[in-house]
């Protein structure tokens, strides 16, 4: 199966929304936190992991993938997601809402917010 965007058209894609991300992380970190606040980011890993199933070009749009990338970033620098309202404010803006880019498959958004909503659940477990 030939993968929907190029790599070349990938990696130019996401180097136009670099920048965006990188100050987005930057004001993430930059805020005063309290020191148990500092500790409550997640692993990478762990959170990529939890995800993997969205960020295959065979299950999700290069914008699709974005998204899910840009959830990953704020649960790792925040350590979970409190308000879903935070997905329609930027970085999450510049891409798209949920809604529409997955208008096609709403099973895939819910189930991306199932993810997050367990992560948060689990947060608020391990506190």
């Amino acid at each position: 199966m030939e993968p929907k965007y190029s790599v070349l058209l990938y990696n130019q894609i996401l180097a136009n929304y670099e920048g965006k991300i990188s100050a987005w992380l930057k004001t993430c970190q930059s805020r005063t936190f309290t020191e148990s606040n500092r500790n409550r980011g997640l692993d990478r890993e762990a959170v990529n992991e939890a995800f993997s199933e969205f960020l295959s070009e065979e299950r999700c749009n290069l914008n699709q993938i974005r998204f899910v990338r840009l959830i990953i970033d704020f649960i790792v620098v925040n350590g979970n997601m409190e308000d879903r309202r935070v997905l329609q404010d930027e970085p999450f803006r510049s891409v798209g809402s949920i809604i529409t880019l997955f208008k096609d498959d709403m099973d895939t958004a819910t189930k991306i917010l199932s993810i997050v909503e367990e992560i948060k659940e689990n947060s608020v477990i391990m506190a």
